[in-house]
């Protein structure tokens, strides 16, 4: 239980009255409050918004806005003279932080901050404020003062997210070996290219090098690396040497799945055939998961499956443990309720003493404990499966559970957690180049900040998100966003979201999702009948019905059948 000091509170009303005095007769200069709970900064913000009347108070979220530079944000905010100046309170900055930029661009910008006439607040966790303080000295000394509103005797977390490592100095260093090494290949792969005879064998293991490293840099260069293991795979090619050809197509099939690119499978079915032709039961093995895992990506289960099975012969005959771990949990993903699978991976995982898919493992169990509504135990897995995540430094396996987590919280209604766990995952997602990770995330902000009423700020999410999904072509994503849209735009601009709904429902088809397709219009047709738009809202209701009947769900059919003639009874799908 959180307990709150009264001392803290006490003196965190002090420092409210010191921000109050200098809000209100300072201009062009900022200030940072630190706070531990997002109830207490939206209270205060709030208390600024009545106790400085005249003076506009807005709150601008980074985040939400999906920007890292605040310095365009303020010049978004137009100042009309003899009117005061606004404050802008910044929130939302966890991912500009996170990902090293917002200190970064704040120091060399100084100077511009200070000639704009707004005073601003950076609302800031504890951490979020030390970052600030020791990254961006410069901006830092202009500050006047940092206001303290943690009122809490105990965190309400422990957990902190693995941040990008920037200011850690063995990292740093890490990456500037990598950078010395990118440059040193790079003048080396110039000179190959620029040989009367190319060597293809030396230009090959060169570009593939350069892949490797590429991959280790912060960032996650996936396109970048694809290519460079595409172009390797052409030099061995012309020397004939299939083992590597194979070695690169699997690397560029993978880099490929990773960014979310189209060419992935075309990638990882030529490596396959090479595999097979040269005798490599372990590099088949390998594809064959790596196939599957695409395909399950794409929502194509039963060829994942066979995919997935073959994998798992492979690996048992050849007596490699670690690759049978990995399948069964891969075909548990599949199955999802055949727990068997998945219990025994995880004996697998802890057997050979591999924490990474134990904490893959654990994060699946809790995935379809969620599923089945046992959230108390979903969240006890994925908790354990955070931790060890943490240990062997899994951004990716990080994220997925913060958002998993997230979505538990959601669940039980704690939005504030919820909000804070999907920014965290975000970020992670952002740094990983995980980009539909990051459109899932970006979906699962806009939910929540939707139920808040903060509908401008899930509207910007939702889009952000739309864009994401058109870019690494995933249907299935893009429709759920359009359909989402489309409910959240039916009061404010109803053409509009016609619009997007007639984009989901063709997409749905598309996909063979006839179940998603009568969902969505039926709700839609649903929520015009609520808005008193009975006309409008029965063909959507009736081309529902007729789906629902053509899937064999003739009780749902029956039930918006029924809502077209008594426009009172409002079913729930």
């Amino acid at each position: 239980m959180k307990k709150t000091s009264k001392k803290r509170q006490q003196a965190a009303e002090q420092d409210f009255n010191r921000m109050l005095v200098y809000l209100k007769n300072l201009e062009s200069t900022w200030c940072y409050a630190v706070y531990d709970e997002v109830t207490t900064r939206d209270t205060l913000i709030e208390r600024l918004r009545q106790q400085l009347q005249p003076i506009p108070v807005l709150e601008r979220s980074l985040a939400g806005l999906g920007t890292d530079n605040a310095l365009e944000v303020l010049r978004g905010i137009p100042v009309q003279p003899p009117a005061p100046a606004p404050i802008i309170c910044l929130t939302g900055l966890s991912n500009a932080i996170y990902q090293g930029v917002l200190a970064q661009s704040l120091d060399l910008q100084r100077e511009l901050f200070a000639a704009m006439p707004h005073r601003l607040v950076f609302w800031l966790r504890d951490a979020e404020w030390r970052e600030l303080l020791d990254k961006a000295p410069n901006f830092s000394s202009r500050t006047n003062g940092s206001f303290d509103f943690q009122v809490q005797d105990t965190p309400r977390s422990t957990y902190q997210p693995m941040p990008m490592l920037t200011s850690d100095p063995a990292r740093l260093e890490q990456q500037k070996q990598v950078r010395q090494k990118l440059e040193s290949l790079n003048t080396r792969l110039q000179f190959l290219d620029e040989a009367v005879n190319p060597n293809h064998l030396e230009l090959g293991q060169t570009l593939m090098e350069l892949g490797r490293l590429y991959k280790e840099l912060d960032g996650y260069h996936w396109a970048k690396t694809e290519g460079l293991y595409t172009r390797a795979e052409r030099h061995f090619a012309a020397i004939n040497n299939q083992e590597m050809q194979a070695d690169t197509l699997f690397e560029a099939g993978r880099a490929a799945h990773f960014g979310g690119l189209p060419t992935a499978l075309n990638h990882l079915e030529q490596a396959l055939k090479l595999f097979r032709e040269v005798g490599d039961r372990q590099g088949e093995a390998n594809t064959l998961q790596e196939i599957g895992d695409v395909q399950r990506l794409k929502n194509e289960n039963d060829s994942a499956l066979e995919n997935y099975q073959d994998a798992l012969e492979l690996f048992r005959l050849i007596g490699n443990r670690l690759g049978e771990a990995n399948t069964l949990l891969a075909i548990g993903n599949v199955q999802r309720f055949k727990n068997e699978n998945y219990q025994d991976a995880l004996e697998l995982f802890r057997l050979i003493g591999n924490h990474l898919g134990e904490a893959n493992t654990l994060l699946a169990i809790g995935n379809v404990q969620r599923f089945k509504n046992e959230n108390d135990l979903a969240l006890e897995n994925y908790q354990d499966a955070l931790a060890l995540f943490g240990v062997v430094k899994s951004r990716l396996g990080e994220a997925n559970t913060l958002r998993a987590i997230g979505d538990v919280r959601r669940f039980k209604n704690e939005n504030d957690l919820a909000l804070e766990n999907y920014q965290n995952a975000l970020a992670l997602y952002k740094a990983f180049g995980d980009r539909l990770g990051e459109a899932n995330t970006l979906l699962s902000i806009g939910d929540v900040q939707r139920f808040k009423n903060e509908n401008d700020l899930a509207l910007e999410n939702y889009q952000n998100a739309l864009v994401l999904f058109r870019a690494i072509g995933n249907r299935l994503g893009e429709a759920n966003t359009l359909s989402t849209l489309a409910q959240l735009e039916v009061v404010a601009s109803l053409s509009q979201a016609k619009v997007f709904l007639k984009e989901a429902w063709d997409l749905f088809l598309m996909i063979g999702d006839n179940y998603s397709a009568a969902r969505e219009s039926g709700n839609f047709g649903l929520c015009l009948n609520q808005l008193n738009h009975f006309a409008e809202a029965k063909p959507y209701l009736q081309k529902a019905a007729n789906l629902f009947d053509e899937i064999g769900m003739s009780e749902q059919a029956q039930k918006l059948r029924r809502a077209t003639k008594d426009s009172e009874t409002e079913p729930t799908l």
